[in-house]
């Protein structure tokens, strides 16, 4: 856990919220504008207090971040804001998962990683800025909810970018520097070498490498993003859940064998959630998604225990958006056949593929949508990018990736661990988007990415009945098959189906 209150008292929370956090460290500091910063940190990650002091400064941080190819070296990130002004220093930053603060001695500043990972909300009230984990924690009962909000939620299952489901209050945005008066994006893709595709998995395991094999785990599945961790990740420890004999759980024994690691197994609703992770989850979850995914934070809860001592989760967040163009698909019948026959994609189908993807809202809605798709897009400057793979940058960063996907992953596993996602780093991002959306959807990207790791655990087949050493030309008709055989089929249905 590492969570950051500004101006928001701890003692307000629920109980169960409360009761979460004895497990770890309290860390409190006076501003220079008189404001209470809280942090509840994680003190197998950070031995000494996070915060670093200068004459008249002072930086507070809670969660991880990589410079220098060092781990959480407040003093040196301090050093950098000071020479450098404090946008450049974060823009340094190689990879991390946090929230922060900087105060100057006249203005604190917060700020998140870059992909706003950290899954923090504010609000603006009474001359005060607020921050919390929570958008619950900064309602008032004074707080209306947002009606037009509330139906995008209510249809999509979750909204995007800053929106929540509470008049003023947002989700703070990936790479943003936020004060009282004012809000600024640190993020610039065109300042951003792209890593060679098939070197991912090397730039990967430079990150991985940065925290020590016993403290790290990975959650090991039929999928290519966990095995690749697996592979590269030096972990101590893995666990699966799912039906016994589902491709989840028989790929993750021959992995663990192979790579002599220690996996448990287990039901994906071996535990069942109780009246109180009810209550965590929907103050977690709730300010902009539909489903509070109790069942997950129930397993991340069950899984963190079984591979203790390690408390570095490895996770694959989002690597299949990238490499293979999921989020650019819908759900429909011509979507269907467009993942048959990749061709019938053009580059500069992106407000199309958007539509498609959030059909089910309202013109008025969809408006909304493509406003905040544009203006979104454009402080993040990307370059040399096709116009379809614009579509991954929105979902990765504001849209479907970021609101719901990672509620469901990072956000809960982060209650009990230090998350690493491995793809969620901005050069193999760049690489990626840069990569023409042809090669992307024709599963070019994927098999590079792969093209330098070579074993017996690389031509596991997935649940989609192909490999990274699969035709290309197969790949398509193989991945629709497994879908339907995984979906229709009980003898091999996985964990979605229990």
């Amino acid at each position: 856990m590492n969570w950051l209150f500004l101006n928001v008292s701890l003692e307000h929370q629920p109980e169960q919220v409360k009761e979460l956090t004895k497990n770890f460290k309290l860390h409190q500091e006076q501003l220079c504008d008189g404001s209470k910063c809280d942090i509840i940190y994680d003190p197998r990650l950070t031995l000494g207090k996070p915060v670093a002091h200068g004459n008249r400064s002072k930086l507070l941080i809670a969660g991880w971040f990589l410079l220098e190819g060092t781990v959480n070296n407040y003093n040196r990130l301090l050093e950098r804001i000071e020479q450098n002004g404090l946008s450049e220093a974060l823009f340094s930053i190689e990879q991390g998962v946090f929230i922060g603060i900087f105060d100057d001695g006249v203005t604190p500043h917060v700020f998140v990683d870059w992909f706003g990972l950290s899954a923090h909300y504010l609000t603006r009230v009474g001359g005060q800025l607020q921050v919390a984990p929570s958008a619950l924690a900064l309602r008032s009962e004074l707080t209306p909810i947002n009606p037009v909000h509330l139906g995008i939620i209510e249809k999509k299952g979750h909204i995007w970018g800053h929106r929540t489901r509470y008049q003023n209050i947002e989700r703070i945005l990936p790479g943003h520097i936020n004060s009282l008066d004012k809000q600024k994006c640190y993020i610039d893709f065109s300042r951003i070498p792209a890593v060679p595709i098939a070197e991912i998995p090397l730039h990967i395991k430079k990150t991985t490498d940065a925290f020590d094999s016993t403290s790290k785990f990975v959650s090991i599945s039929a999928g290519f993003d966990s095995r690749l961790l697996a592979i590269i990740g030096n972990a101590s420890r893995g666990y699966t859940w799912g039906p016994e004999q589902s491709k989840d759980i028989m790929n993750s024994g021959v992995i663990a064998k192979k790579l002599q690691l220690k996996v448990h197994h287990f039901r994906f609703k071996e535990e069942q959630p109780n009246a109180d992770d009810d209550v965590i989850c929907e103050w977690i979850l709730a300010g902009q998604n539909k489903q509070l995914q109790q069942q997950f934070f129930v397993n991340y809860r069950k899984a963190s225990q079984l591979c203790k001592p390690a408390f570095v989760a490895l996770d694959g967040y989002l690597g299949d958006v990238l490499q293979r163009g999921v989020y650019l698909y819908g759900s429909s019948l011509r979507s269907e056949i467009k993942r048959l026959f990749p061709g019938c994609f053009t580059r500069d189908a992106d407000i199309q593929i958007l539509r498609e993807r959030y059909c089910k809202l309202s013109d008025k809605e969809l408006k909304l949508l493509e406003h905040d798709y544009t203006e979104l897009l454009e402080k993040i400057n990307l370059t040399g990018v096709d116009r379809a793979n614009y579509v991954t940058a929105f979902e990765f960063m504001f849209g479907r990736g970021f609101a719901h996907i990672y509620m469901g992953g990072i956000a809960l596993n982060s209650v009990f661990n230090v998350v690493l996602p491995g793809f969620a780093e901005r050069r193999i991002f760049t690489a990626c988007l840069r990569s023409p959306v042809e090669e992307v959807l024709k599963y070019q990207v994927f098999k590079n990415t792969w093209l330098l790791l070579d074993s017996d655990i690389v031509r596991l087949k997935s649940e989609g009945l192909y490999s990274p050493k699969t035709s290309q030309l197969f790949i398509p008709f193989a991945n629709f098959i497994g879908r339907v055989i995984t979906n229709y089929l009980p003898k091999y249905k996985n964990y979605g189906k229990e």
